[in-house]
């Protein structure tokens, strides 16, 4: 790793917002784990919820978080040249 100044670039905070999103890799093996139940968890512990809702809604939040890992990756390499 090398040593990078920091700056009062906007850039570093959008780029440290955007690479949280790794902190959810770990949720695609945990949904993976248990896609195979008809009837699933509701948010909030509020019951059950149709699998098929439930699922897309995930799919839905995995997504805007690869969306999040790209463009850190995109804003760290613009940052570093």
């Amino acid at each position: 790793m090398t040593d990078v100044p920091l700056t009062h670039n906007p850039l570093n905070g959008v780029t440290a917002a955007c690479a949280s999103a790794v902190k959810y890799d770990w949720l695609t093996a945990y949904y993976l784990e248990r896609a195979s139940a008809d009837q699933q968890p509701a948010y909030a512990r509020q019951g059950t919820m149709d699998a098929d809702a439930r699922y897309a809604a995930r799919a839905a939040g995995l997504g805007r978080c690869a969306r999040w890992a790209q463009e850190a990756d995109q804003l760290a390499h613009a940052l570093l040249g």
